[in-house]
């Protein structure tokens, strides 16, 4: 396969082939239906297919994927009343975050910017910056600009450390972009599957 343009129609847009290709030929933008796709400047492209390596939705990618069969599930929530009023999900990712800082993490995640009406996905550096990725979106958020600051900072620093909430297409192209790249940084990748019991 010689660029994601072969995967017409199934992109999750998770950005993280534009950032992983040497000459930059894929523009991140919103496609008809207003969400965001990446596209292929075939005229740019010289055909190396490291777009289709980090791509969730190359079904090659996919047969390396460990299913669990015999886990345990866990549930958790703060305990703090506050963080539980002010935060969703239970305030799990709030405290995982807050940890995360108090541990010398760059924390990425998710903020809704009013003033361009969009998820973005972004990082934060410390404590006084958590409320902005506070909350849950339920949309879709624009991640290149964040995983280019991503591998940035990776490259000025290879001993901090990065704490990522994401989707799990999110997580698994960041996880491919950190081999494809060679990046030796400490991550921990996030994502969180919520399951409703009725009874």
């Amino acid at each position: 396969m010689n660029n994601i343009n072969e995967l017409k129609g199934k992109c999750s847009g998770c950005g993280a082939c534009k950032s992983v290709c040497p000459v930059n030929a894929i523009n991140y933008k919103l496609n008809s239906e207003g969400f965001y796709e990446a596209f292929v400047n075939d005229k740019k492209c010289i055909k190396c297919g490291k777009c289709t390596k980090v791509c969730f939705k190359n079904e090659n990618n996919l047969k390396n994927i460990k299913l669990i069969n015999n886990g345990e599930l866990y549930s958790a929530f703060s305990k703090e009343k506050e963080i539980l009023e002010k935060t969703t999900s239970g305030g799990i990712a709030y405290e995982i975050a807050n940890w995360g800082l108090e541990n010398d993490y760059y924390i990425m995640g998710v903020k809704y910017n009013y003033k361009k009406n969009i998820a973005e996905t972004i990082i934060i550096k410390n404590k006084s910056e958590l409320k902005e990725i506070t909350g849950s979106k339920y949309l879709q958020s624009k991640s290149d600009s964040a995983i280019a600051e991503l591998i940035n900072n990776c490259k000025e620093d290879s001993k901090q450390k990065f704490l990522i909430f994401g989707t799990p297409c999110q997580i698994f192209g960041i996880r491919e972009l950190i081999k494809e790249k060679h990046i030796k940084n400490e991550f921990i990748l996030t994502y969180f599957v919520m399951v409703y019991l009725l009874t």
